[in-house]
């Protein structure tokens, strides 16, 4: 990402070639009407939600393997 916070142009275009293969063309199955079906749609917003979900929670593992004083923190808590 940018110094500003914002992704760079490039990681959104893979988020979004990532998501169009992997949800899209998962999830649609006819490419004929404007507009999803129910099944199609219910599809393709559970599969971003599984990739936000996965995305956190990777970003949140990366970030206690960052930070070693996170990860004793944590360890802490479990006794």
């Amino acid at each position: 990402s940018s110094s500003n916070g914002v992704a760079c142009p490039s990681r959104r275009i893979r988020l979004y070639a990532w998501l169009s293969h992997g949800c899209i063309f998962d999830c649609v199955t006819t490419f004929y009407r404007k507009t999803l079906g129910k099944r199609e749609g219910d599809c393709v917003r559970a599969c971003v939600r599984k990739y936000q979900l996965a995305t956190a929670a990777s970003a949140a593992r990366f970030n206690k393997l960052a930070d070693p004083s996170a990860a004793a923190a944590d360890d802490d808590e479990d006794d």
